[in-house]
């Protein structure tokens, strides 16, 4: 999901707004932007697929192997020196779930999620077993989003009656490459297929954020909106666009801290990280964590200090200290 879907009026790159409540929700709520208007971040190297954007906003680091990242998932050990967004709310007594409409075992994230805080995992084959599938179900990349955010309600229900605190993960999967999944509540407006997976996308999840304003837990929840990282498919743009001119969509709903500059800042997802505790409220000595500086302080990110050319140049070198998140300490 990107702020790119936006009209041009409201610093996106078409002619027409393909995301409008994602737009409300963006507008009331806090956006992190490149601009004055709605915007996102700038997607550096080793973030720019979906486990190593995952790795990106949990933890503050990219994902930066010596292989084709989504075959990480077939070593035993995911990062095991990295220390995670997962892994810190698990010390302090959280109960975590993470919830997907894919196969968890693409791309090693069941692995990334179960040893970075024990989180539980809930992927299509889980809903097969729990008799909510039938057994032969499949489309897209397993179950469509409008299944998702129906088995999200009913998770988040159980956890926010437990009395304990709660994280919950869910990765929706209908906007993905190649021209995204047409589901039975997209509208069919545009001649474009991708345009109507976005129209429909957008309504889902601020249908999705009314549903949890309305339940008793919201009031002590942060609600946080992510594009995990840029539309693949290029050529859907404008001609001639610039991979710079293309952000990463966020959004963070009942913050308990509000940002001392939120517009014209430069940014990659390593500085949501940070960002998301003191979203949450979490006090800790030091003006970021891993490579990312929180958004929420007006401390400098590290390409708003060194530039964005540069800091993609430093990221891709080897490093002993990866070595150590690679190996474990």
């Amino acid at each position: 999901m990107e702020s790119s879907y936006l009209s041009k009026k409201e610093g996106g790159l078409f002619d027409e707004n393909l995301i409008p409540e994602l737009t409300q929700l963006a507008k009331e709520n806090i956006n992190f932007s490149n601009s004055n208007n709605i915007g996102g971040s700038l997607q550096i190297k080793g973030v720019g697929w979906t486990i190593g954007a995952l790795v990106g906003y949990l933890s503050g680091i990219p994902l930066s192997i010596p292989i084709q990242g989504n075959e990480y998932g077939n070593h035993l050990k995911f990062l095991p020196g990295v220390t995670t967004l997962m892994d810190i709310l698990n010390k302090y007594g959280y109960r975590q779930v993470y919830m997907i409409g894919s196969d968890k075992k693409f791309a090693g994230r069941d692995k990334f999620f179960k040893q970075h805080g024990n989180v539980v995992v809930k992927d299509i084959q889980y809903f097969k077993d729990e008799g909510k599938l039938a057994k032969d179900y499949w489309v897209w990349w397993g179950f469509e989003d409008e299944k998702l955010y129906s088995f999200a309600k009913d998770e988040l229900k159980a956890l926010s009656n437990s009395n304990v605190p709660f994280a919950f993960y869910m990765l929706t999967v209908d906007t993905h490459h190649m021209d995204g999944y047409v589901c039975r509540l997209c509208p069919n407006k545009h001649k474009e297929q991708y345009k109507n997976v976005l129209n429909c996308a957008s309504k889902q999840v601020y249908d999705f954020v009314e549903w949890i304003k309305k339940q008793s837990f919201y009031k002590n929840t942060t609600v946080i909106i992510l594009g995990d990282h840029l539309f693949m498919n290029g050529s859907f743009f404008p001609q001639d666009t610039q991979i710079t001119q293309r952000h990463p969509l966020n959004i963070f709903v009942n913050s308990a801290k509000k940002p001392l500059r939120s517009k014209n800042r430069l940014f990659s997802i390593l500085d949501i990280f940070p960002s998301i505790f003191d979203s949450l409220g979490v006090e800790y000595n030091s003006d970021g964590l891993g490579l990312g500086r929180s958004l929420f302080k007006d401390t400098k990110t590290l390409i708003e200090v060194i530039g964005y050319d540069k800091l993609n140049e430093e990221v891709s070198k080897k490093s002993v200290e990866y070595k150590k998140f690679i190996r474990g300490k």
